[in-house]
């Protein structure tokens, strides 16, 4: 699940364009949880390879919740970086709809 929802949000992220938090999140993902841990539980803590696995995990869960720790409050308030939705009403769609009838004729 979180890796599912690590590369959804990395997606969004690319695609609004925010691509050095992206790539922020996976090397301090990479460099700083996955290998710096697998060799403290290797070479230092004597741990075996269960321990390597959940570093992997470990590294996962992370970025899964570092790439989701911008949208907590920031989406609703327009900050991420999309633009707010305009108001829409379908009267106003009619008035755009009749305006772009009216240019073509």
């Amino acid at each position: 699940m979180p890796l599912s929802i690590m590369g959804m949000l990395e997606g969004i992220f690319y695609g609004l364009g925010r691509t050095r938090y992206s790539f922020f999140v996976e090397t301090a993902g990479m460099w700083g949880v996955r290998i710096l841990f697998t060799f403290l539980c290797v070479r230092s803590w004597n741990l075996g390879l269960r321990a390597v696995w959940y570093c992997m995990i470990a590294d996962n869960v992370c970025k899964a919740l570092l790439f989701a720790a911008p949208f907590y409050g920031s989406c609703s308030q327009g900050r991420l970086g999309a633009r707010k939705p305009d108001s829409f009403s379908f009267s106003s769609m009619r008035s755009r709809r009749s305006g772009l009838e009216a240019s073509t004729r």
